[in-house]
């Protein structure tokens, strides 16, 4: 995702308050007496003031914050991740990713699939790149996948098998869309969601499987900037 001058601005700011132990964590952002303005309280020091709430959320999709909800569950209290560290002291440089991102996802499914699914309502090209850092159309496509594979599974499986498999697909959507991919568990949802324990001899249904699932381990590899994906069964 990229982000803005004002919400790097902001993370420097924030980072910057906490290394002089003015601000410690959780850091929570209270409403100002403009009601487009919010502000955090400081030790030894007037509050810290800036505009908008949804930059926080911005650097939580962008893995330099992360957050979870207050007891009440009616606002957010955030933390700053090791990735924002890194970030700032490096000027908010883009690493380098091996991963193509040049592939074409329309086209990818196509292609895997012999012309017979249709991505609809996705666009005529998406590009892998793009749809991994942009929480907006990652949100589009995972969602479209995930329930296309859903639908595929119920069809196939029994339900007795149909529910602990769609809870491990909502468990990879969940993974996905959030502000941090772990490799660990991207590797575990590819290896059980594509050979499932149950259904070990049914080639047709794992070939099948891949379909939706290749294109989503792709987004998430990409999130997390390594090479390639590789899925071994056991």
């Amino acid at each position: 995702m990229k982000l803005s001058a004002e919400q790097k601005n902001l993370l420097r700011q924030l980072l910057a308050l906490i290394e002089a132990g003015k601000l410690k964590e959780p850091i929570t952002p209270v409403p100002g007496n403009n009601p487009t303005h919010f502000a955090i309280y400081l030790r030894g020091d007037k509050s810290f003031h800036f505009k908008r709430i949804s930059d926080l959320d911005a650097l939580c999709d962008a893995g330099l914050l992360t957050y979870r909800w207050n007891r009440q569950g009616t606002g957010k209290l955030y933390y700053v991740t090791k990735e924002a560290e890194t970030a700032v002291s490096t000027n908010f440089a883009t690493p380098k990713t091996a991963v193509n991102g040049d592939i074409d996802l329309v086209e990818l499914v196509r292609v895997m699939s012999g012309g017979v699914i249709e991505v609809d309502p996705w666009s005529t090209q998406l590009d892998l790149d793009s749809v991994a850092h942009d929480p907006v159309q990652r949100h589009t496509v995972v969602h479209a996948l995930v329930e296309q594979l859903l639908a595929f599974a119920q069809r196939e499986l029994p339900w007795e098998l149909f529910m602990p498999y769609q809870k491990q697909v909502r468990a990879l959507q969940d993974l996905l869309l959030g502000a941090e991919v772990d490799n660990g568990r991207l590797h575990i949802f590819a290896h059980h969601l594509a050979f499932p324990a149950d259904l070990t001899q049914r080639l047709d249904f794992s070939l099948q499987a891949w379909v939706y699932l290749y294109p989503l381990l792709l987004i998430g590899s990409t999130r997390l900037g390594v090479e390639e994906l590789v899925i071994s069964k056991r």
